[in-house]
C-alpha cells in the first residue's frame, strides 16, 4: 500500500489506525476506541455518549426523597395508629372485666393503678 492511504492513529502517530471514530471522523488505533453500544468510539466521544444516558435532575427526581421519607413518617404513624388503638380496645375491655368483677370504688382505684392514672374518688352512698 502507499503511505498515502494508510491512515494514523489521531493520538499515537507511529501506530496504524485500525477504525475510524463514527462520531468525530477521526482514525484510531485498538487501544484508543471502545465498544459503546455496539459502536467503536474514541474517548472524546464516548464521554459526550456516556453524558447524554447520564439522569437529569428533574422535578420528580428531586422531589423523590421528601416523598419517600413522608411516605414513611405516615406509615409508621398508621401502624403506631392501630397499635395504640388495640391496647386502648384491650384496656377498655379489660376495665369493663374488673368492674363486673368487684364493686365499684374497688374497679375504679385498681384501673388507676393498672394504666398509671389516678384513682377515681369513690362515690358510694354512706350505709
Amino acid at each position: 500500500m502507499s503511505p498515502a492511504i494508510q491512515q494514523r492513529c489521531w493520538n499515537h502517530a507511529d501506530r496504524e489506525a485500525s477504525c475510524r471514530c463514527p462520531r468525530c471522523g477521526r482514525s484510531f488505533c485498538r487501544e484508543c476506541v471502545t465498544e459503546h453500544e455496539w459502536l467503536l468510539l474514541c474517548a472524546a466521544c464516548l464521554r459526550t455518549a456516556a453524558g447524554d444516558g447520564a439522569p437529569r435532575g428533574g422535578v420528580f427526581r428531586r422531589l423523590l426523597p421528601a416523598a419517600m421519607a413522608l411516605a414513611g413518617l405516615l406509615l409508621a404513624w398508621l401502624v403506631f395508629y392501630g397499635v395504640s388503638q388495640a391496647f386502648l380496645e384491650s384496656a377498655t375491655r379489660q376495665e369493663g372485666r374488673v368492674s363486673r368483677r368487684g364493686s365499684g370504688g374497688e374497679a375504679r382505684a385498681g384501673a388507676g393503678r393498672v394504666f398509671g392514672a389516678a384513682p377515681a374518688p369513690d362515690r358510694r352512698r354512706p350505709a
